[in-house]
């Protein structure tokens, strides 16, 4: 894994060097204006299938409230909000990012609306149990043009250049796997693991100690506090006895 990582890196290194990805501000911060969407969004989950109604009438009613004027950045801190990582109150600027670095469905729905615009639509995400649940977004798409979001992008550039990076890669990576194709031969037959040859019967030792340990340990514990309460109550005892 080490050494993948270190390929990747240097990949990315290529990459900047002959200008597949750009890396000057000067063209870094208009490329970003021009090939990523900004977003804000809040979300609800439905952690079971007989609420779902009721999820969907609340985050219908926050689209209402929005479309009405409400600004999203009081939908994100109010009870309509059940997305926790939506923390845009202390650094409002939301999020900017391409293609191919988000939830597709998200990603999909927000290039498909137009600026000022907001959309619902349905994918999954962990909940904060951190379970994996069915979660219906209400996302607002804003501008990446203006004077704000230009300040924004270029104090959070180093980021955002990151994401590009990623994106670019990921792109690179689809278009090579379509040239590929796999056949396997003898030896990737030979890597089936269900052919594999069973453990062998006989005693693992290695487990019967560990289990003997954790008994051990557990004994121990209980001895100490069954002691601790002795000496405890045998104090208390005494110094009834005084009075």
């Amino acid at each position: 894994m080490t050494g993948i990582n270190l390929l990747y890196a240097e990949l990315a290194n290529e990459y900047r060097s002959n200008g597949t990805i750009p890396s000057s501000p000067d063209i870094l911060v208009p490329y970003i204006q021009k090939n990523f969407v900004h977003t804000w969004h809040i979300a609800v989950f439905i952690n079971d299938e007989s609420e779902r109604e009721q999820k969907i009438a609340k985050i219908e009613e926050a689209q209402r409230l929005l479309n009405g004027g409400t600004p999203m950045y009081k939908l994100i801190g109010s009870q309509y909000n059940e997305d926790v990582t939506t923390d845009y109150l202390t650094d409002a600027y939301g999020y900017y990012f391409p293609r191919g670095v988000m939830d597709e469905k998200y990603e999909n729905a927000a290039f498909e609306i137009e600026v000022g615009d907001n959309i619902l639509v349905e994918s999954t995400a962990k909940n904060s149990l951190g379970v994996t649940v069915p979660c219906i977004y209400l996302i607002e798409r804003l501008s990446t043009s203006n004077e704000e979001s230009k300040t924004e992008i270029e104090k959070n550039l180093s980021t955002l250049s990151t994401s590009l990076s990623d994106a670019i890669i990921n792109d690179k990576k689809v278009e090579v796997q379509k040239t590929l194709s796999f056949a396997p031969n003898d030896y990737a037959r030979s890597l089936d693991i269900s052919d594999l040859e069973p453990t062998s019967n006989g005693v693992d030792y290695q487990v019967i100690l560990i289990a003997t340990a954790s008994v051990l340990i557990c004994a121990l514990a209980v001895s100490a506090v069954i002691i601790i309460t002795r000496v405890r109550t045998k104090r208390f005892q005494q110094s009834i006895k005084k009075r």
